[in-house]
């Protein structure tokens, strides 16, 4: 009782400093001598040191549910009703009101559940800081310009949330906890990189999300490493980037889109194992080694077109990870949905050397149902003799029949899709389809450790 009575006074102790924090900025808004972005900045980083306090003085994650979903509240009517502009004056479009307090709320439970009011701490402390430091730097001294979709970046920007980020998680680390020196270094550099990669290709705002949750994730998952381990996981990870980049820095793929594949192609290492990394990694080797022409692309492939393609593998991946079963259990439908995409490039490839009368490759003449078999067939047979359990050859049929019905299913389909971008997001959701169809036909008719029922078990 005297917790509960100590959440509901701290809680509105906490709210009237909210209040407090945004007249303030309306009152500086007003007197003309602030842009939008200096007071939503001010804004931002104000209620992330307010937050800082959550860990230690509130008891229950309901209260600060309770008090994040009012503070969602509050920014959702003043943006309808056109009021306070020190917070929604800005000209880009944003949500980032909305995913702050949506990123407390679960940073917050987060660090409950893994009993850490240290990692909650520095993670909020990133996003209250290094985020709006960049952001003031950024907008007044930046020179160097990246595109991010329809959104500019600079390198200075950039630049200075790396730094801020690293010095705060070293030194947060270094004071909160047991950890020695140099695995403090080696966590600040390795959660400094991964986190500044993450806001680097952040739309709308999301970066509001992914810091705090990036940088608690990485925290409790990398700082129980050793010292060989951490040094292995970022010699790995600065490898798979300029792998990456030297692959893609010549195509059709904004640098943004390069950090999205690299994200990706380390995150299959670092969460499951190299075996699955190597099969996004050989989708993005097949992709530097076509040719297809310029006028064929409407637009370079930027963050957004990268994130549909890589979502459904990326999901299956993470299932993998957090379900606490097997890995192969879930390299199906993981496969499946890396080798359909890598079908229909060398499909199209194809294609494009028919329409070009280029050299044909061994692979034209062959039905266009069947190329996929093919594809599918090279690249998969390796795995499934080797990483599925029995019986492997049902799941190798499974493997090399699907991504050949996915193509066929994005032919069909994609003629309603609005240039590149609405092609993709079609390949995306057909992919889905057949990946989740392949995973429940594998629980059915093979029934490895009812992966179903262990996935929606509460009990």
């Amino acid at each position: 009782m005297e917790t509960f009575k100590s959440d509901i006074f701290n809680g509105l102790v906490i709210s009237m400093i909210f209040l407090v924090i945004f007249a303030i900025a309306e009152i500086w808004r007003k007197a003309g001598s602030a842009e939008a972005e200096y007071t939503r900045k001010f804004v931002h980083l104000s209620s992330g040191v307010v937050c800082l306090s959550f860990g230690w003085v509130f008891h229950s994650h309901w209260t600060v549910l309770i008090l994040c979903l009012l503070f969602i509240s509050i920014i959702v009517v003043t943006q309808k009703m056109h009021w306070l502009n020190s917070v929604h004056g800005v000209e880009r479009q944003s949500r980032g009101g909305i995913y702050f307090p949506l990123s407390i709320y679960l940073t917050f439970l987060i660090a409950s559940l893994g009993q850490r009011p240290d990692f909650y701490f520095i993670a909020i402390l990133t996003l209250a800081v290094s985020d709006s430091l960049a952001a003031v730097v950024g907008t007044s001294y930046g020179k160097k310009f990246y595109d991010v979709e329809d959104h500019q970046r600079t390198l200075e920007g950039t630049v200075v949330f790396f730094l801020i980020t690293f010095i705060i998680v070293h030194l947060c680390l270094l004071f909160l906890t047991d950890l020695s020196r140099l695995e403090t270094v080696l966590s600040a550099l390795y959660i400094a990189m991964l986190v500044t990669a993450f806001e680097s290709i952040s739309l709308g705002g999301s970066d509001n999300f992914y810091i705090p949750i990036g940088t608690i994730a990485i925290l409790l998952k990398f700082t129980v490493q050793g010292e060989p381990e951490m040094i292995k996981q970022i010699s790995v990870m600065l490898a798979t980037f300029v792998i990456v980049y030297f692959l893609l820095k010549k195509k059709n793929v904004k640098v943004s889109g390069i950090t999205g594949l690299a994200l990706i192609c380390y995150g299959a290492y670092a969460l499951i194992d190299f075996s699955w990394a190597y099969l996004i990694l050989l989708t993005i080797v097949v992709y530097s080694l076509s040719s297809i022409p310029a006028e064929y692309v409407d637009s370079k492939h930027g963050i957004r077109n990268i994130f549909y393609l890589s979502i459904n593998a990326f999901f299956w991946v993470l299932v993998a990870n957090y379900s606490g079963l097997e890995y192969s259990h879930f390299f199906l439908p993981f496969a499946i949905s890396v080798t359909s995409i890598m079908s229909v490039l060398i499909n199209y490839q194809l294609y494009l050397n028919a329409q070009e009368k280029m050299p044909l490759s061994l692979l034209l003449p062959v039905n266009k149902f069947f190329r996929p078999l093919i594809v599918s067939a090279v690249f998969l047979a390796p795995y499934f003799i080797f990483y599925i359990p029995e019986p492997a050859v049902i799941f190798l049929l499974l493997g090399i029949l699907v991504p050949a019905l996915v193509v066929r299913t994005y032919h069909y389909f994609q003629k309603y899709g609005n240039k590149m971008s609405g092609k993709v997001r079609i390949l995306a959701v057909v992919i889905l389809l057949f990946s989740a169809i392949s995973f429940v036909i594998e629980d059915y008719f093979y029934n490895i450790n009812s992966i179903v029922d262990s996935l929606f078990h509460f009990n």
